[in-house]
């Protein structure tokens, strides 16, 4: 298995729809799915692991079905995800449990707010690497050209950014000025006279 080449332009329908759809899977694993069991578990001293372990296993649960879905080739993002996301909170939990970190501590926002944009930039960072995916589905330019969702490794965001592209690079006037850039250099000529002339008689 060989990793996919990075691009240096990343188009940019491609990683709002990653950004989206790892976003998604964070809220729904880490905020709807975790019980107090998991919260409160995995930042004591004592008998963590196992809801640390727990908690992981369910964004796991949570990322791998929808990685696979929008495009197979990039399955193993999960287990990527979930070896930094694992990594990220027993961080968090040996701060909090070592230094005192509890509701009361003046730090505690402050672990909460740094713990979720690490995640975060998790996110951001996976949503880069997939992301340049798109690319090879849109041709060398990367957006403009007509999609192949024939062959492609991520059919369904080469569907969902068609719409985009398409709103982006109707008739190529995606740029602001573009208009005024094209009446200026090309003014609309005056239309001539075509009656026949007259001779005056000297």
């Amino acid at each position: 298995m060989s990793f996919p080449p990075m691009s240096s332009a990343i188009p940019v329908e491609a990683l709002i729809g990653w950004m989206l759809l790892l976003t998604f899977k964070h809220v729904i694993a880490d905020f709807v799915l975790q019980t107090a069991w998991m919260a409160h578990g995995k930042d004591q001293k004592h008998g963590w692991a196992l809801p640390l372990l727990v908690h992981c296993l369910v964004h796991l649960a949570v990322a791998l079905p929808l990685i696979v879905i929008v495009a197979p080739r990039f399955w193993f993002v999960a287990f990527i995800d979930f070896l930094i996301h694992i990594t990220i909170d027993r961080a968090k939990g040996y701060v909090s449990a070592n230094f005192g970190v509890d509701l009361a501590h003046p730090w505690f926002w402050t672990l909460i707010g740094v713990d979720q944009a690490l995640h975060h930039l998790t996110g951001f960072g996976l949503a880069i690497f997939n992301g340049g995916e798109l690319k090879v589905a849109f041709g060398p330019s990367g957006r403009g050209n007509r999609p192949q969702h024939e062959g492609s490794s991520c059919p369904g965001l080469s569907r969902a950014s068609t719409f985009f592209v398409l709103l982006l690079s109707v008739n190529g006037r995606d740029k602001p000025g573009h208009d005024a850039a094209e009446i200026f250099e090309n003014p609309p000529r005056r239309p001539t006279d075509s009656r026949p002339t007259r001779n005056h008689p000297g």
